[in-house]
C-alpha cells in the first residue's frame, strides 16, 4: 500500500493543519504525519540552511517508508515536496499541494515574511500560541526560515510554474476560492493538461483542509482515484 505523507506549513503543525485528513486517510491508508524540524514535537530542531535540511529530513522519510502520496501545505510544506519531487521523482508517487501562490516574486514573499514576524512581535498571543506549539525553540526556527526564505527565496520557496509543470507525477494544487491568487492557481493548474490537476475548494480559505476539511479529503481521494488506476 502506498503510503500518504502530509507536510504541514509554517509555524504549524501536521495535525494542526491536517487531523481530519489524518483521521480520515488513515481508515485505508497509511498516513505519516511529521512535525517538521523545529516544529511541535519534531526532535529535529532547525538549522541552517533551513531548506536544505527540510530536504533531507523528507528525503530521509520516503526513502525509508517507500513512494509515497505528498500532500502539502503553503509556504514550508508545499515547497519542500515540490524541489524533493523534482530532484528524487522515484520516491514521490504523486503531489498536492494547497494554500499555495505560484510565482511570488521575491520582494513580495519577504514582504510577507516581514509582516509575519511583526505579527509575532506585536502580538503577545500570536507568541504565546507558537510557544505552546513548538516551545521556546519557536524563535530559532521563524529565524532560520526567514534568514534562508531572504537569501534564496527564488531558488528554495518559490513555488512556480516551471517547476511543477517539469515534474514527471501527477500533480494536484487544491486551493481555497477565497483568496484570488490561490484560486487562479488552481485553474491554472488545470490547463496545464495532464498529470497537472486543479480544484478549488469553495468556500475554502488559505488552508482548505482546515476551513473545508471534508470537501478537501474528498478532493484529494478522488484525484488519488483517478491517477492511480490510469497508473
Amino acid at each position: 500500500m502506498i503510503p500518504v505523507v502530509v507536510l504541514h506549513g509554517f509555524m504549524e503543525t501536521a495535525r494542526g493543519h491536517f487531523g481530519h485528513q489524518i483521521a480520515a486517510w488513515g481508515k485505508h491508508r497509511r498516513v505519516l504525519a511529521p512535525d517538521l524540524p523545529g516544529h511541535g514535537r519534531s526532535e529535529v530542531d532547525a538549522q541552517d540552511p533551513y531548506a536544505d535540511l527540510l530536504e533531507r529530513y523528507l528525503i530521509a522519510l520516503l526513502t525509508k517508508f517507500g513512494p509515497a502520496d505528498l500532500v502539502a501545505a503553503s509556504y514550508l510544506g508545499s515547497p519542500v515536496a515540490a524541489r524533493v519531487a523534482s530532484t528524487r521523482p522515484d520516491l514521490v508517487r504523486s503531489l498536492v499541494l494547497t494554500g499555495v501562490v505560484l510565482d511570488v516574486p521575491a520582494d513580495v514573499f519577504i514582504g510577507w515574511l516581514s509582516s509575519f514576524s511583526a505579527l509575532a512581535d506585536n502580538r503577545p498571543d500570536v507568541a504565546a500560541a507558537y510557544h505552546r506549539l513548538h516551545g521556546p525553540r519557536w524563535r530559532d526556527t521563524f529565524t532560520a526560515f526567514r534568514t534562508d526564505a531572504i537569501a534564496r527565496c527564488d531558488t528554495h520557496y518559490a513555488v512556480t510554474e516551471t517547476l511543477l509543470r517539469g515534474l514527471p507525477m501527477p500533480l494536484l494544487i487544491a486551493n481555497g476560492s477565497a483568496k484570488s491568487g490561490e484560486r487562479e492557481a488552481a485553474l491554472r493548474a488545470e490547463t496545464w493538461g495532464s498529470p497537472a490537476h486543479g480544484r478549488v475548494i469553495e468556500g475554502g480559505g488559505h488552508i482548505p483542509g482546515q476551513d473545508r476539511p471534508e470537501e478537501f479529503a474528498a478532493a484529494v481521494t478522488d484525484f488519488w482515484e483517478v491517477v492511480h488506476v490510469n497508473a
